[in-house]
């Protein structure tokens, strides 16, 4: 995904990227010191009070050992304390600049990657990263300091013992390392399959209407097996590991000790040592071993977490929008939008191919033509989803690209045909994007305009309702009429209408296609429509054929002079004819120009309108309707 992975991804990077609080860090790590120094003194109190044994025995001798202890306690508990609290901390900013970097990626990234996977490296992998800095960096840092620490008591008491000690511990780095990179690599092919997982069950998850409509839950649960067996597999490797490593750690520390205790006491035997300072060198070394599993426990977990730190810095390494339209003029006026020579393509798809039109301000253009010709594509070239391979957008003479992306798409209020819904009310989807005050009257009355007021006042709580995810507890019709007061609240000065009346009954479109009229008067608008009436009145029709403009003009003059854009009226004409024989009221559509319609219309069509009579009393037949379909004209 990333560009190219030139630094290495480690706690160099993490530091950088996250910042950490550095006022508790110093304290916590000063804390720590101070804790593992009063650990440190402990052993020395107890070879003087084992020494002083034969001179007889006191309680009191012990209290100051027990208050160390108390005041090590105290120290441990704050310092932990605060260095969780930096580990949270980096854990918190990069989770928010995360977030934040993936709200400012292009659309390539989210087409390229399902959505599933993305919100697994925000949510499980920073949740990886959290486990490894939110407590065992604190036992970490604190294990260091006390192995150093250690260390120096340790030469204090007895080099030559200290020798032999500090000489077998790198051994352990030597059985940890190797294994550590093989964590590493399964854990990283663990946390892939994982997101894997989770793209395949959100996906799901949105379609399982169809899944069940399909009679598909079977196999569908047979794919969810599979990941599931592979993520089992995964975890297995791991445990294999795991299991062989813990046994292994623990015979060696248990031999080292055994060493030490061995050469201790032939040290003691010889006079090197006293028995007390042996006593002292045994709880030092158990001060240093303990600290060093924690070390190497803390390495295996590092290499484990490096596959979700290396997922996280490739989405953070990704160029944001900004980075790719760097455009910094503020635009001055609106006035026209146009194309020029625009080509573009979806990897190596061609999809337009020298596209060149204008709108202005205060019309209506609609963009017709078959399906998958590139009419919404136009749209996100508009709003600079994409940018141009060849050509350009100019608004008033000046090329999109100079323009500063965010006050560029404040200019563009977008309906689409599937008006989606963000969790909240009413009232938070009608506002959502919405950058200035707005009354309860101006929310109503937008509302009323896009036919909404009504039924909105029928839900439980009105405007207040909380509405299910996605919509759900919303038809289709009334989560397109929410958009469309939203794009009326918005009052920006390009509308883009993508099939916004498609899911509308007639009586809401009429009133909607009126309460358009009003808003586009001073407006650039741009409609994405298939049904004859939502276009007729359009101040110009661009019609796409094969990625290139195939025609420009008004309904009446295309059915007059461009055979390609009779041609799409027919068909939708055979459509209707097919699909409702005995519903007419599409017959409006067609009814103010129907001599144009009908021109060079197929003589079988002719005579099956001729007899209403006939359309009403069933179907037509299939040798009919071959024809519609094989003929020249269609």
């Amino acid at each position: 995904m990333a560009k190219g992975l030139k630094r290495e991804v480690n706690f160099g990077w993490l530091w950088k990227t996250t910042t950490p609080p550095k006022k508790q860090l110093i304290l916590g790590i000063v804390l720590t010191l101070a804790n593992t120094g009063v650990g440190l003194l402990i052993p020395l109190f107890i070879k003087d009070i084992v020494e002083g044994l034969k001179g007889g025995f006191s309680f009191i001798d012990l209290v100051p050992a027990l208050l160390l202890v108390v005041l090590q306690i105290a120290l441990g508990t704050i310092s932990m304390y605060l260095l969780s609290y930096v580990g949270l901390s980096v854990v918190r900013n990069l989770r928010e600049k995360t977030w934040s970097k993936l709200l400012q990626l292009p659309m390539p990234f989210y087409k390229k990657n399902k959505a599933g996977e993305v919100s697994s490296r925000v949510i499980n992998d920073t949740s990886v990263v959290s486990e490894l800095l939110s407590s065992d960096i604190a036992e970490f840092i604190a294990g260091v300091l006390q192995a150093v620490g250690s260390a120096i008591f340790l030469f204090v008491l007895d080099v030559p013992l200290t020798l032999v000690l500090l000489g077998s511990l790198p051994l352990i780095f030597l059985i940890v390392i190797p294994v550590s990179r093989i964590i590493a690599k399964i854990s990283k092919e663990y946390q892939d399959k994982m997101s894997e997982f989770s793209g395949y069950v959100t996906g799901l998850v949105g379609v399982v209407h169809l899944v069940k409509t399909s009679n598909t839950e079977k196999d569908e649960a047979e794919k969810g097996k599979d990941y599931v067996n592979s993520l089992f597999s995964f975890g297995l490797k791991r445990a294999k590991i795991e299991s062989l490593l813990s046994p292994l750690m623990s015979t060696f520390i248990y031999g080292v000790v055994i060493l030490i205790v061995g050469y201790g006491a032939y040290r003691v035997s010889q006079g090197a040592i006293t028995s007390g300072e042996l006593i002292a060198y045994l709880l030092y070394l158990f001060e240093i071993v303990t600290p060093f599993e924690v070390i190497a426990r803390f390495m295996g977990e590092l290499q484990e977490t490096k596959g979700s730190m290396f997922r996280l810095y490739e989405i953070l390494d990704e160029d944001s929008e900004s980075k790719i339209f760097k455009g910094k003029k503020k635009p001055k006026s609106c006035e026209v939008l146009a194309f020029k020579d625009v080509q573009f393509n979806y990897g190596s798809k061609k999809v337009l191919k020298k596209i060149s039109f204008e709108a202005k301000a205060g019309t209506m253009t609609a963009l017709v033509g078959p399906s998958g010709v590139g009419k919404t594509t136009l749209f996100s070239l508009m709003e600079r989803f994409y940018a141009p391979q060849k050509g350009g957008i100019y608004l008033d003479g000046e090329n999109a690209s100079r323009f500063d992306l965010g006050l560029w798409r404040r200019m563009f209020s977008y309906v689409s045909q599937e008006s989606p819904i963000i969790a909240g009310s009413v009232r938070d989807n009608l506002l959502y994007g919405v950058d200035k005050d707005v009354s309860d009257d101006e929310l109503i009355e937008a509302a009323k305009l896009a036919n909404a007021h009504d039924f909105i006042m029928k839900l439980p709580d009105d405007y207040d309702t909380v509405l299910d995810e996605k919509g759900g507890n919303l038809s289709g019709g009334q989560r397109q009429r929410l958009a469309i007061a939203r794009a009326f609240l918005r009052d920006c000065k390009i509308l883009l209408l993508d099939e916004v009346t498609a899911n509308l009954d007639g009586d809401s479109e009429t009133m909607i296609q009126e309460s358009l009229e009003s808003l586009i008067k001073d407006k650039i608008v741009f409609v994405i429509a298939h049904r004859i009436s939502t276009i007729r009145n359009a101040d110009q029709i661009v019609v796409l054929n094969d990625g290139k403009v195939a025609g420009i003009g008004t309904h009446n003059e295309l059915l007059s002079n461009n055979d390609y854009y009779r041609r799409l009226v027919h068909q939708q004409f055979a459509q209707h004819m097919l699909e409702e024989p005995e519903n007419l009221d599409w017959l409006d559509d067609f009814a103010a120009d129907i001599d144009q319609v009908m021109e060079g219309f197929h003589t079988d069509i002719m005579t099956a309108l001729t007899s209403l009579e006939q359309i009403r009393s069933g179907p037509l037949t299939r040798i009919q309707t071959r024809r519609i379909f094989i003929s020249d004209d269609n």
